[in-house]
This record gives C-alpha cells, sequence and structure tokens, in this order.
C-alpha cells in the first residue's frame, strides 16, 4: 500500500512542478502556463472494413477484424503509427517513468 501511495505522490509532484502558474495583475487572475509540448498531435484512427462472423447462426459485424492478422503490412503500419502518437503524448513523463 505504501508503495501505491509513493508512486501517486511521486507522480502528483511531477505533475505539479510541470506547471508555473503566473498572476496577471491588471485582471486580478491566475492562470496557468502550461508546456510547449502539451499540442499533442492527432490520435491515428483505424480504418473500418466491413467483415461479419457467424457463430451458431448468429451473424456479428466486426469492422476491426482486419487487426488480428498481426503480420500484415497494414496492422503493422496503423500500429508504428499508434506507438509514434503514444511516443509523442507521454515525452513529457519521460522521465518519470524511466525513474519507475
Amino acid at each position: 500500500m505504501q508503495l501505491v501511495f509513493a508512486r501517486a505522490a511521486a507522480a502528483a509532484a511531477l505533475v505539479l512542478t510541470s506547471f508555473s502558474p503566473t498572476t496577471d495583475a491588471s485582471a486580478q487572475t491566475v492562470s496557468i502556463a502550461t508546456p510547449a509540448a502539451s499540442v499533442a498531435p492527432a490520435p491515428p484512427v483505424a480504418p473500418q472494413r466491413d467483415h461479419v462472423s457467424t457463430h451458431h447462426g448468429t451473424a456479428f459485424k466486426d469492422p476491426w477484424f482486419w487487426l488480428r492478422e498481426k503480420d500484415s503490412p497494414p496492422v503493422l503500419d496503423y500500429l508504428q503509427r499508434e506507438n509514434a502518437y503514444t511516443a509523442a503524448v507521454t515525452q513529457d513523463i519521460a522521465p518519470f517513468a524511466d525513474a519507475l
């Protein structure tokens, strides 16, 4: 239980140190400046392909059935785009992930 709490506290500390609050004296408001890398790229969208499987007399539509073909070039290309997206969105927490 202590390990989970320690990890949560470390994550909260990392998040809190990633932002720097600034005060606008003329408007009496407080704003939070986010890191420049906070503009995330758009996630890849897996295209849907028509596929119908029939099990025990019932037809099921599965538009992502093609993703089961793990070694096919379209699936590998899509997975590479997903991995690139994940790396781009999580680059700010890379030091924390490495420390874990």
